[in-house]
């Protein structure tokens, strides 16, 4: 009789090193049950590649590979591995819900182990964020990254890290925010969307991907945003990392639209060019040895390959 491989375990706790002595045997009251063996060979074969890439360190490959073994044959011990590998990623909150199948489908493990998984489930449910919804209308269908919820939920237990949040009903506009989540933090998201008959559109198109884009303070999307919003006075910004910020405010009418094509420079590349401190150190120098080199802010500023320099060098008269 074969007995199933567990993942090697993460030396993160006492808790899980416990965990990792459960085995699962192919004769198993769940691999009894009636089931087409070339699903339960692919299962197996799913199952056996998420082990090897486990013990190789590579998680988000075995998450893949388990989920589609727990596709074929959700047995205990894909609900284990897939709970290791789930922690293992940052996905706390998939941990936590294969953690408790685990247990559901092993009523008779030694308490012992009941309380490393249970240390585990706990361990994991610490760092889930919770954000609570009030959306306008109620019936408004919610997805977080892609994901429906039910249409009766208005508090989700999510993963640490950014999660995008889209809003849509009928007879309104779509609505769209970009939550970042720390761990273990609690937030509330006011939604309320525009109807059709009374909105405004903002589009906005940039050239960094990454770039965060919100509106009146609100995280609406990443790199390009189409978004609805009532009429009057609306403030529009772009941030990433190592680029120049974009701020606009805008005052839109019912109908009205604005489409912005925001260009952010690139701010790395000027100050890791070894010219750009050659050439300050020059200026610095002739500003010491000649004296005829003045800051102006009344001269109109200089374009050039960085950008608009708005203080720019001029000579005295």
């Amino acid at each position: 009789m074969r007995t199933l491989r567990l993942i090697p375990t993460l030396a993160v706790s006492s808790a899980l090193a416990l965990a990792a002595l459960f085995t699962a045997r192919a004769g198993s009251a769940q691999d009894a049950s009636p089931t087409v063996p070339a699903r339960r060979d692919d299962a197996r074969s799913h199952f056996d590649r998420g082990v090897a890439l486990g013990e190789r360190g590579h998680w988000a490959e075995a998450v893949v590979e388990l989920e589609a073994a727990r596709t074929s044959r959700a047995t205990a011990a894909v609900h284990f591995n897939l709970g290791v590998a789930y922690r293992a990623v940052g996905r706390d909150a998939s941990a936590v819900e294969s953690l408790r199948a685990y247990l559901r489908a092993s009523p008779t493990l030694p308490p012992d182990r009941v309380r490393a998984i249970d240390d585990m489930i706990a361990s994991s449910g610490r760092r889930i964020a919770h954000v609570s919804l009030t959306v306008e209308p109620s019936s408004a269908t919610i997805t977080i990254d892609g994901t429906p919820m039910s249409s009766t939920a208005r508090g989700l237990d999510l993963d640490p890290g950014r999660h995008l949040l889209v809003a849509e009903s009928d007879n309104r506009r779509h609505a769209h925010r970009v939550l970042q989540l720390a761990p273990g933090s609690s937030s509330h998201i006011d939604l309320e969307l525009p109807r059709v008959s009374d909105s405004a559109r903002i589009q906005i198109e940039t050239n960094v991907a990454s770039a965060l884009l919100r509106i009146d303070g609100h995280a609406v999307s990443m790199g390009s945003a189409d978004e609805f919003v009532p009429p009057g006075a609306h403030s529009i910004h772009a941030t990433a990392p190592g680029f120049s910020t974009f701020r606009r405010d805008a005052n839109l009418l019912a109908g009205g639209s604005l489409h912005l094509r925001v260009s952010l420079t690139d701010q790395r590349t000027v100050f890791a060019s070894p010219w750009f401190w050659v050439g300050s150190v020059a200026v610095a120098g002739a500003l010491v040895v000649t004296g005829f080199l003045v800051f102006s802010r009344t001269e109109p500023g200089i374009g050039g390959p960085f950008g608009h320099i708005d203080n720019a060098l001029t000579v005295r008269p």
